[in-house]
Formats: C-alpha cells, sequence, structure tokens
C-alpha cells in the first residue's frame, strides 16, 4: 500500500502509529539511565510485585543477574526476548523467579489464587506501562501447570488458532471468567515456577 505497509489503510493512520511510539512514557524513560535493557514497569495490586521490567537478547540472562545487571540468584523481572517492546504482540510474556520466602520478584504472585484477590474486581487489574503506553489488563485465567510450552506462544497466524489458544488457557483456569477476549485483543501472560516441575501462569486481557 504505496509503501506504507498492509496494517495501515492511509498515511495518517501510518504517522499517528508512528508518533504514539516515538512519544515516550518519561518516567520509564529516566530509568534508561540505569538499565538499557529497560522496556516497561510491571505493577499486580496486593502483592510485592511493582517492578521495572527488562529484554535482552535471551531468557537466561535475567534469571542471575539484577537490574544493575549485577550477578544474582534473585534475578530479576524480564520480558521474553521474543516479544516486541514498541507494538505489543497477541501475547506479551514476563518471567521471573518466585522467591516465596523472601516475598521478592514474583514471591507473592501466588496470591491471586486465593479467593479474596480474584473476586475483588479492584484488585485483578494488572498495570503494565511501556515506554510507548500505560495499560491495565484485566486477569481471566490463573492455573498451575507442569512444564509446558504451550502458553508461551506470542504471535498467531489466524483468528482461529488465537480462539482456540484462548479456549486452552481459559479451561485451565482454577476460576471461571467472564471476562471477553476477542481476536483483536491482546493479552499479558505472567510465568513463574512453583517447583521444579510445576509453573504457575497468570493472563491477562
Amino acid at each position: 500500500m504505496n509503501g506504507i505497509g498492509k496494517w495501515f489503510t492511509n498515511k495518517a493512520d501510518y504517522f499517528n502509529s508512528v508518533k504514539k511510539l516515538t512519544k515516550k512514557n518519561k518516567e520509564l524513560e529516566s530509568l534508561l539511565k540505569i538499565n538499557s535493557d529497560t522496556v516497561g514497569w510491571l505493577t499486580v495490586p496486593n502483592t510485592n510485585i511493582d517492578y521495572p521490567v527488562v529484554k535482552t537478547t535471551d531468557n537466561d540472562y535475567y534469571l542471575d543477574h539484577n537490574y544493575e545487571k549485577k550477578y544474582d540468584y534473585n534475578g530479576w523481572v524480564f520480558m521474553h526476548y521474543y516479544n516486541s517492546t514498541h507494538n505489543l504482540d497477541k501475547n506479551t510474556i514476563i518471567f521471573a523467579h518466585n522467591r516465596f520466602y523472601s516475598g521478592i520478584m514474583f514471591g507473592t504472585l501466588n496470591e491471586v489464587t486465593k479467593d479474596t484477590w480474584y473476586n475483588n474486581t479492584k484488585e485483578n487489574l494488572i498495570t503494565f506501562n511501556t515506554l510507548y503506553d500505560n495499560m491495565q489488563f484485566e486477569v481471566f485465567s490463573i492455573y498451575k501447570t507442569s512444564i509446558t510450552a504451550d502458553y508461551l506462544k506470542t504471535t498467531f497466524d489466524s483468528d482461529l488458532e488465537w480462539n482456540n489458544f484462548i479456549k486452552m488457557i481459559r479451561e485451565r483456569s482454577m476460576f471461571q471468567s467472564n471476562v471477553n477476549v476477542g481476536t483483536n485483543d491482546k493479552i499479558i501472560t505472567l510465568s513463574t515456577c512453583l517447583d521444579n516441575d510445576t509453573r504457575l501462569v497468570v493472563h491477562a486481557v
């Protein structure tokens, strides 16, 4: 389409999109001076999860490095290296260790499995602010699963594939949710270890 690309119907849409992507969140932009890998800030209400999020070229580095890029057994909160940071993918995935004994990183994510957390509609909104946008996502699926990569898919080739994916992760949830997830929606996924063989996963839209 005249070099604009298939996702834009006219030049105005294209330039408005570019303008939005280049307008950075000033509060987060300042953190780039501390860690140039910073891509956002994640907050989960009534937990200790309130951290800047980083991303690098793999999913290994921040397993044992902190925000200052120093070796640290606790690691840091990081985005899947497959994910886009400018225009979020259909499924944006964020990982962190479950340091339950100290409550740091995703050590308090297990709070979301409690009825008192999930049934409080003011609590089940996850905030994820990026350098380019401020967003809230409503939780619609929470579950524990054995090690699998099937919920870590970031892009989808068709609406059918997307709908089947949403159906799969809904069916795993320990809570029933009436939150609608449409074909044009994007979700955020939080994932942490419960033990060597089990993962706690939270999806929000």
